[in-house]
């Protein structure tokens, strides 16, 4: 075993499992909610369906993507911490 792992890219994201984090907390999650309460077809389905529409959204982008998308159409939501409001247009000073 190497004490210290090199990765081959620097800018490649962590996974879990076969996931990416974003997709794994987008689809992974709400599957095991409905996996525990009985429901595993719809596990299932929903599990498809939302890994799916995420690598459809993602495309080729990747997460930066996502966050853009975020930004522009969950104002209220979404807070990020270097960039303004995406509401706020005009700026004094």
């Amino acid at each position: 075993m190497d004490k210290y792992t090199i990765p081959k890219h620097l800018d490649a994201p962590v996974k879990i499992l076969f996931f990416t984090l974003d997709e794994f907390i987008l689809s992974v999650v709400p599957c095991l909610f409905f996996i525990f309460m009985g429901m595993p077809v719809l596990a299932i389905l929903l599990f498809v369906i939302t890994l799916l529409g995420i690598k459809k959204l993602k495309g080729e982008q990747g997460i930066s993507y996502l966050k853009a998308l975020a930004y522009w159409h969950l104002p209220q939501v979404t807070y990020f911490y270097v960039t303004p409001p995406s509401n706020q247009r005009f700026y004094l000073g």
